[in-house]
């Protein structure tokens, strides 16, 4: 039996029954030191300088394009899109008040509205893995910034994700269903083809691996209790299979004995 495709709905956000949800994902990825350090290396990755102009596509909260305006100082300039009118939002909520130079606005990753040769550098964080055409949103990421300039697009590989359990038949079902709710949950380790194939050069690719030793933590930002229920779904697993696979999740964590982990890349290259 084929496990039901139930690519998730990031790319349609505004029409969610609960936009806390959402909104509540992010704040716990963005609460973690080991999501902070890996940021900080994209931004490495960019170069980024004073003055320059940047673009950060898929601005989610906004906590990244809020970060970058410390690095380019108030002579330069960040913009940052999204898809969703309530990402924005909220991102201009935490803006307030604190001056910086950036600019919030509603865009399409695959249509950028931008002129060619516009931006000094450009990335995207996690947003691949949900927009339909990669190929069109990288072609377009190119396509607005300088010659000479860098893109940098940080990706998960969903196939990466291990789980200690006893329960092995489960927890591979289940890491199999998991994937399924991302439109691309591969794109991690195809984003060096995609690079080459744009005509970037210079490219380099910084891989990290995200621990959680949290079955609460680890539930929400690798959705595994979704996942069980995908799985059952599916009719892989029975819903006394799943409870008893949690439970045990639970209990590894109750005892701090829980480990889970999820390895992401990085990859960056320049425009000729």
């Amino acid at each position: 039996m084929q496990i039901k495709n139930s690519a998730n709905t990031w790319t349609d956000v505004d029409h969610a029954h609960d936009k806390i949800e959402y909104i509540s994902y992010l704040d716990d990825l963005n609460s973690l030191n080991s999501i902070a350090a890996y940021k900080q290396r994209t931004f490495e990755l960019l170069g980024i300088q004073k003055k320059q102009c940047l673009l950060d596509v898929g601005c989610g909260l906004g906590q990244d394009a809020i970060s970058m305006a410390d690095y380019v100082g108030h002579e330069g300039k960040i913009i940052a899109l999204d898809i969703s009118t309530a990402m924005i939002e909220e991102a201009k909520r935490s803006q307030q008040n604190k001056y910086l130079p950036v600019e919030f606005i509603l865009g399409n990753a695959e249509a950028l509205t931008f002129s060619d040769n516009y931006f000094d550098g450009c990335r995207a964080d996690r947003v691949f893995q949900h927009i339909e055409k990669t190929e069109i949103a990288l072609s377009e990421m190119i396509r607005v910034v300088k010659p000479g300039a860098r893109v940098v697009i940080s990706e998960p590989d969903w196939q990466t994700l291990v789980i200690d359990s006893t329960f092995r038949i489960e927890t591979n079902i289940i890491l199999s269903a998991i994937p399924n709710m991302m439109r691309n949950p591969y794109v991690g380790r195809q984003l060096l083809g995609m690079f080459k194939r744009a005509g970037l050069v210079n490219i380099s690719i910084a891989a990290t691996t995200l621990i959680l030793t949290d079955f609460s933590m680890a539930s929400h930002v690798y959705q595994l209790e979704a996942g069980v229920k995908l799985a059952e779904n599916s009719g892989l697993l029975n819903e006394k299979t799943g409870t008893k696979w949690l439970n045990e999740q639970r209990s590894k964590s109750r005892t701090r004995q829980y480990f889970a982990s999820l390895t992401g890349f990085a990859v960056c290259g320049t425009k000729l």
